[in-house]
């Protein structure tokens, strides 16, 4: 059904619902298709996946820094004694820094 302005309209219940319809052209159809039908955003979030496990894949071709560092306090200092000898090894507290350089050649899992 249309109204005095040509507009379709949908009869619902005894009151009119006016539904505007536009001239679109193929290329604007499609466009409005891609952005709004679900099946299609998947695709696309799938693609953008896709890419970003691909990074993923390739940064372990590249080493991988690793600082670590620590502070101890012991009661007592260490140390190995064998007989009548003693050797001092840890003092009480001490503090301990590394830094690795790793590269992996497995998948990180």
């Amino acid at each position: 059904m249309r109204n005095e302005k040509g507009h379709s309209f949908i009869p619902v219940h005894g009151n009119h619902t006016i539904v505007s319809a536009e001239t679109l052209t193929l290329k604007e159809s499609l466009y409005l298709a891609t952005r709004n039908y679900p099946l299609l955003r998947v695709s696309d979030y799938d693609e953008k996946i896709s890419e970003e496990n691909e990074n993923i894949a390739n940064s372990n071709y590249l080493p991988e820094v690793v600082f670590q560092g620590g502070y101890t306090l012991q009661q007592d200092s260490r140390g190995i004694s064998i007989g009548s000898l003693s050797v001092h090894t840890k003092e009480a507290d001490f503090t301990d820094m590394s830094i690795f350089l790793e590269k992996h050649t497995a998948e990180k899992g």
